[in-house]
């Protein structure tokens, strides 16, 4: 069977070339991403939107945000920092919790209000 290159101009025009042709491109580009750490770039964003927003931010949101599912994102998230995305979440709103306590003269509910927590 001739190797496709171009499934356009391959003679043979069956599906078995088509597949062959997408199959190979399609390795190619996940090892692309694989080694380009693409992972640590959606890491990357994940923590710039949890410290943006640590108010309206949620595993669901984050995901939207950098297109993938809460589910990979979790596991993602989790496989490169160790820790959980909630685990990471709780650290940023007690430290900008902190922040605020010292330079505010804020009360306790409206700080932990500010930082994500709605039942004070």
């Amino acid at each position: 069977m001739q190797e496709c290159r171009n499934y356009v101009n391959c003679k043979d025009g069956n599906l078995s070339g088509i597949k062959d042709y997408v199959s190979e491109h399609l390795t190619a580009l996940h090892e692309v991403i694989t080694k380009n750490g693409n992972h640590s770039s959606i890491i990357k964003k994940t923590i710039q939107y949890m410290e943006q927003d640590c108010e309206n931010v949620s595993l669901d949101s984050v995901a939207q945000k950098v297109y993938v599912t809460p589910t990979y994102l979790s596991s993602l998230f989790k496989l490169n920092t160790g820790r959980t995305f909630i685990e990471h979440l709780t650290d940023i709103r007690i430290q900008k919790a902190k922040e605020l306590l010292k330079n505010t003269h804020l009360k306790n509910y409206e700080v932990a209000e500010r930082v994500g927590y709605k039942d004070s």
